[in-house]
């Protein structure tokens, strides 16, 4: 593929140009597409074999699009929102000239820059105006795929950018290819792993990971849990197998979000496969314990209170009386796709030999036609990769259950975790039924529970903001002389400005990094108590401003291009 005229640059924060940190795509339309500017359904639909299928589904959903930059706009926030939404906005400059600059929103710089140009692309291979064989199209794709999808958060993670974003709570990625992100500012500052954070115990971590010690643990609690034990070989899960009988769960010891179980095994012919299911999972360490009728619940602690109570749902079809059970899978599947807007809660259900082998025992397969109105539960396994979905039951929790998973979140020594809970009645004690069956230090935060976490560690009063001084000026050590007794002295305070770099009055040393970067730096550091920085105007309108936001502005300057930014 050839080069073509488009330049891209960074705002690092809100700048005259947009009032966000954003990436600027600048290209002559007239230039690169001439008097074909227009996007049509054709063009659209001849996307369709290169790309993922939420993806395209979410490009095609738009009803019009108003030109080829509009397109091109939608089309990089696509890419960039591979694994989940993210909450970002854009806007399109353009003049009577053809000249064009979109202004994306981002969360990795680096997959930003890709999307943006990559977008750009497709739009001219679309229109023939981009040299190139289908078949290169199409791995030069799957490349900018993969790589989007390393690069850009995980469902949680999005959610949690997402809220933070609307509630104005700072956060900043720790590096181009990282998933860590810290949350506030420094002294409030916290690092994010997904909903694990800094303030969680490394060791209650280990120990949920392993789920076999995970089970010691709670009984020593005097929780209930299932009996189980370990197998490393099949004789000797066998030998378990005997000791517990029927029906039984398999599963590895280390695994998450069910992959690996095989759940309510009715049959000695069926251990084979699922202690080699299992083993995949977990370097060949199983647990096999015995199966728990009743429907499993996920209990979600955040800082000491529940944020959430919900039904792990296993998937199901309802019959219509004239459509197979493959029919109506595709069709589900096809309706989750069109309305992601609540991330994994929206898993496709998948067509493989685990949902053929859980029909059997029903007496079906996927060519069966259930009745109208016809329920049809299409697995044990509750999982959300496997098609599970999540309804809230949080209304109907006992007390008891309530106390039970705060005392494992305060045992495990964890800010932030799950607790899978199975029972027939959750409204009832647990001391009349149910089982504690995993506890998960990371759990998934569907729906509202990113926003519940993350308003217990960041209260509405600051949003996790230190105090925070902008000085625009020409000479910053006098302008810092100047305002001396204005600058909070009596807090341990951060200072940048275009040499200088320090925390409390010790120098750090940079070469070449962004002023943005450098305060990143400091707001990172949970020392800092307030942030002091010093800029030129060349600075912060070619750049933008290093903070989204500033307690306050001193302006040093003659220069009145500063104006109109110091009033936004």
């Amino acid at each position: 593929m050839t080069n073509f005229a488009a330049k891209l640059h960074v705002f690092n924060g809100p700048s005259l140009s947009v009032p966000y940190r954003a990436i600027s795509l600048r290209f002559n339309s007239n230039e690169l597409f001439g008097h074909s500017s227009s996007i049509s359904a054709q063009d659209i639909a001849a996307l369709e074999p290169f790309f993922p299928e939420n993806i395209f589904q979410r490009l095609a959903s738009e009803e019009e699009y108003a030109d080829m930059a509009d397109f091109i706009a939608a089309l990089a926030m696509s890419i960039q929102e591979v694994n989940d939404e993210l909450g970002l906005r854009y806007d399109i400059n353009r003049d009577h000239g053809g000249e064009t600059e979109i202004l994306m929103g981002f969360c990795s710089e680096q997959a930003a820059r890709s999307a943006l140009h990559s977008a750009l692309r497709m739009a001219l291979f679309v229109k023939g105006r981009l040299p190139g064989s289908e078949q290169g199209f199409q791995e030069w794709l799957k490349s900018l795929f993969l790589l989007q999808k390393r690069l850009q958060p995980l469902s949680t993670s999005a959610r949690m950018l997402k809220y933070s974003r609307q509630a104005g709570i700072p956060h900043y990625q720790l590096d181009a290819t990282s998933r860590h992100i810290s949350y506030g500012q420094g002294v409030h500052s916290t690092l994010f792993n997904g909903s694990l954070s800094s303030r969680d115990s490394h060791i209650g971590e280990e120990l949920q990971r392993n789920k076999f010690l995970t089970n010691k643990l709670l009984r020593t609690m005097g929780y209930p849990c299932t009996r189980q034990y370990l197998a490393y070989d099949l004789p000797t899960a066998q030998d378990h197998v005997r000791k517990l009988g029927f029906p039984l769960v398999i599963k590895p010891s280390s695994a998450s979000r069910g992959s690996g179980v095989t759940s309510n095994i009715r049959d000695a012919k069926d251990i084979d496969k699922a202690f080699k299911f299992a083993a995949r999972y977990s370097n060949g360490e199983v647990i096999v314990e015995r199966f728990i009728a009743g429907d499993e619940h996920r209990i979600t602690v955040s800082n000491g209170k529940v944020i959430g109570l919900t039904h792990k749902a296993p998937p199901a079809v309802v019959g219509d009386g004239h459509s197979t059970i493959r029919e109506l899978i595709e069709a589900e599947n096809a309706a989750r796709i069109a309305n992601k807007t609540s991330g994994n809660w929206h898993h496709a259900i998948p067509l493989d030999e685990a949902l053929d082998d859980f029909l059997k025992l029903e007496h079906l397969t996927v060519d069966s036609v259930p009745e109208p109105g016809q329920k049809v539960v299409l697995r044990d396994n509750a999982g959300v990769t496997t098609g599970g979905t999540r309804p809230s039951v949080i209304h109907l929790m006992h007390p008891d259950i309530e106390e039970m998973a705060l005392s494992i979140a305060r045992v495990f020594r964890l800010r932030t975790i799950g607790v899978d809970f199975i029972t027939t009645d959750i409204s009832a004690s647990w001391r009349d039924t149910g089982k504690v069956i995993e506890v998960n230090a990371f759990p998934s935060l569907y729906g509202k529970l990113s926003e519940l976490m993350l308003k217990e560690f960041f209260p509405a009063d600051r949003r996790g903001r230190i105090p925070s001084v902008l000085i625009v000026t020409d000479s910053p050590a006098s302008s810092v002389a100047k305002l001396q007794g204005k600058l909070h002295e009596e807090l341990i305070t951060g200072y940048v400005d275009r040499g200088t770099t320090r925390l409390d009055g010790v120098e750090r040393l940079f070469d070449g990094e962004s002023l943005y970067r450098r305060c990143v730096s400091l707001l990172i550091d949970t020392l800092c108590e307030a942030i002091v920085v010093a800029a030129d105007a060349d600075e912060i309108i070619g750049n933008g401003l290093p903070l989204e936001f500033f307690d306050e502005v001193y302006i040093e300057t003659q220069d009145t291009r500063t104006e109109d930014l110091a009033a936004q």
